[in-house]
Protein backbone atom coordinates (compact mmCIF):
# COMPACT_ATOMS: atom_id res chain seq x y z
CA UNK A 1 0.00 0.00 0.00
CA UNK A 2 1.30 3.37 -0.79
CA UNK A 3 1.30 6.01 2.34
CA UNK A 4 2.06 10.10 1.97
CA UNK A 5 5.04 9.14 2.92
CA UNK A 6 6.52 6.77 0.18
CA UNK A 7 4.61 9.29 -2.32
CA UNK A 8 6.76 12.53 -0.36
CA UNK A 9 10.22 10.61 -0.79
CA UNK A 10 9.72 9.32 -4.02
CA UNK A 11 11.61 11.06 -7.21
CA UNK A 12 10.09 14.43 -8.09
CA UNK A 13 9.52 13.23 -11.64
CA UNK A 14 7.10 10.48 -10.13
CA UNK A 15 5.67 12.90 -7.40
CA UNK A 16 4.38 15.48 -11.13
CA UNK A 17 3.17 12.04 -12.90
CA UNK A 18 0.68 11.20 -9.61
CA UNK A 19 -0.36 14.69 -9.95
CA UNK A 20 -1.61 13.94 -13.03
CA UNK A 21 -4.20 11.54 -11.66
CA UNK A 22 -5.54 14.07 -9.57
CA UNK A 23 -8.09 14.88 -13.13
CA UNK A 24 -9.59 11.51 -12.97
CA UNK A 25 -12.34 12.01 -10.84
CA UNK A 26 -13.53 15.31 -12.77
CA UNK A 27 -13.74 13.49 -15.68
CA UNK A 28 -15.63 10.56 -14.31
CA UNK A 29 -18.52 13.17 -12.97
CA UNK A 30 -18.22 15.04 -16.85
CA UNK A 31 -18.71 11.58 -18.08
CA UNK A 32 -22.15 10.99 -15.57
CA UNK A 33 -23.39 14.65 -16.21
CA UNK A 34 -23.36 14.47 -20.24
CA UNK A 35 -23.44 10.71 -20.62
CA UNK A 36 -24.98 8.42 -18.23
CA UNK A 37 -25.25 5.60 -20.36
CA UNK A 38 -21.59 5.37 -20.01
CA UNK A 39 -22.23 5.34 -16.00
CA UNK A 40 -25.15 2.72 -16.26
CA UNK A 41 -23.12 0.06 -18.04
CA UNK A 42 -20.82 -2.28 -15.98
CA UNK A 43 -17.70 -1.85 -18.56
CA UNK A 44 -15.59 -0.86 -15.77
CA UNK A 45 -12.77 -0.59 -18.17
CA UNK A 46 -14.55 1.79 -20.56
CA UNK A 47 -14.63 4.49 -18.03
CA UNK A 48 -11.78 4.04 -16.82
CA UNK A 49 -10.17 4.17 -20.46
CA UNK A 50 -12.38 7.08 -20.97
CA UNK A 51 -10.92 9.00 -17.64
CA UNK A 52 -7.73 8.28 -18.33
CA UNK A 53 -7.41 8.98 -22.05
CA UNK A 54 -8.67 12.04 -21.90
CA UNK A 55 -7.04 13.00 -18.73
CA UNK A 56 -3.46 11.99 -20.25
CA UNK A 57 -4.19 14.12 -24.19
CA UNK A 58 -5.30 17.56 -22.03
CA UNK A 59 -2.40 17.41 -19.91
CA UNK A 60 0.42 16.94 -22.32
CA UNK A 61 -1.27 18.91 -24.51
CA UNK A 62 -0.82 21.93 -21.65
CA UNK A 63 2.03 20.60 -20.50
CA UNK A 64 3.52 21.29 -23.83
CA UNK A 65 2.23 25.03 -23.56
CA UNK A 66 3.10 25.33 -20.34
CA UNK A 67 7.13 24.14 -21.56
CA UNK A 68 7.26 26.56 -24.05
CA UNK A 69 5.62 29.49 -22.00
CA UNK A 70 8.25 28.92 -19.55
CA UNK A 71 11.24 28.22 -22.10
CA UNK A 72 10.48 31.11 -24.14
CA UNK A 73 10.75 33.43 -20.81
CA UNK A 74 13.92 31.44 -19.89
CA UNK A 75 12.74 30.45 -16.62
CA UNK A 76 14.05 27.49 -15.18
CA UNK A 77 11.67 25.12 -13.83
CA UNK A 78 11.00 21.55 -13.14
CA UNK A 79 8.19 18.96 -13.85
CA UNK A 80 6.71 18.85 -10.93
CA UNK A 81 6.63 22.60 -10.94
CA UNK A 82 5.08 22.45 -14.42
CA UNK A 83 2.41 19.56 -13.07
CA UNK A 84 1.54 21.56 -10.49
CA UNK A 85 0.30 24.49 -12.93
CA UNK A 86 -0.75 22.14 -15.30
CA UNK A 87 -3.13 20.32 -12.64
CA UNK A 88 -4.65 23.94 -11.37
CA UNK A 89 -5.31 24.89 -14.70
CA UNK A 90 -7.06 21.95 -15.81
CA UNK A 91 -8.96 21.28 -12.48
CA UNK A 92 -10.34 25.21 -12.75
CA UNK A 93 -10.99 24.82 -16.44
CA UNK A 94 -13.11 21.64 -15.80
CA UNK A 95 -14.72 22.66 -13.13
CA UNK A 96 -15.76 26.01 -14.54
CA UNK A 97 -16.54 24.28 -18.17
CA UNK A 98 -18.78 21.35 -16.28
CA UNK A 99 -20.96 23.61 -14.16
CA UNK A 100 -21.35 25.95 -17.10
CA UNK A 101 -22.52 23.31 -19.78
CA UNK A 102 -24.53 21.35 -17.20
CA UNK A 103 -26.42 24.90 -16.03
CA UNK A 104 -26.69 25.97 -20.35
CA UNK A 105 -28.29 22.54 -20.59
CA UNK A 106 -31.12 23.25 -17.66
CA UNK A 107 -31.69 26.31 -18.93
CA UNK A 108 -31.83 25.90 -22.52
CA UNK A 109 -33.38 22.43 -22.37
CA UNK A 110 -30.51 21.23 -25.11
CA UNK A 111 -28.78 18.26 -24.15
CA UNK A 112 -24.92 18.80 -24.34
CA UNK A 113 -23.34 15.09 -24.80
CA UNK A 114 -19.85 14.47 -23.44
CA UNK A 115 -18.59 14.35 -26.92
CA UNK A 116 -19.68 18.13 -27.35
CA UNK A 117 -18.34 18.42 -23.88
CA UNK A 118 -14.93 17.02 -25.28
CA UNK A 119 -14.78 19.23 -28.31
CA UNK A 120 -15.98 22.79 -26.24
CA UNK A 121 -13.28 21.13 -23.51
CA UNK A 122 -10.20 20.65 -25.84
CA UNK A 123 -11.09 23.65 -28.51
CA UNK A 124 -9.23 25.85 -26.48
CA UNK A 125 -6.44 23.30 -25.28
CA UNK A 126 -5.42 22.86 -29.03
CA UNK A 127 -5.74 26.41 -29.94
CA UNK A 128 -3.09 27.25 -27.40
CA UNK A 129 -0.90 24.20 -28.26
CA UNK A 130 -0.68 25.12 -32.22
CA UNK A 131 -0.31 28.86 -31.02
CA UNK A 132 2.94 27.60 -28.81
CA UNK A 133 4.23 24.84 -31.54
CA UNK A 134 4.03 27.21 -34.82
CA UNK A 135 5.49 30.24 -32.55
CA UNK A 136 8.16 28.36 -30.82
CA UNK A 137 8.93 26.00 -34.30
CA UNK A 138 10.07 27.53 -37.02
CA UNK A 139 7.96 26.11 -39.45
CA UNK A 140 8.62 28.82 -42.20
CA UNK A 141 11.89 27.03 -42.16
CA UNK A 142 10.44 23.20 -43.03
CA UNK A 143 8.02 25.22 -46.16
CA UNK A 144 10.44 24.79 -49.40
CA UNK A 145 8.95 28.01 -52.07
CA UNK A 146 8.96 26.58 -55.60
CA UNK A 147 9.53 29.29 -58.28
Amino acid sequence: MLSIRDIYDSPKNFQAILLWFILLPFWYVDIYLFSPWIINQNDYLLKISICFICNLFSVCLLLFCVLCSFSSRKIKTTLNEMSGVTIIILSCWSAILSIACFLWSILSNKIITFYGFIGIYFLPLIFTFLFYFFKNNNYKKHIEIET
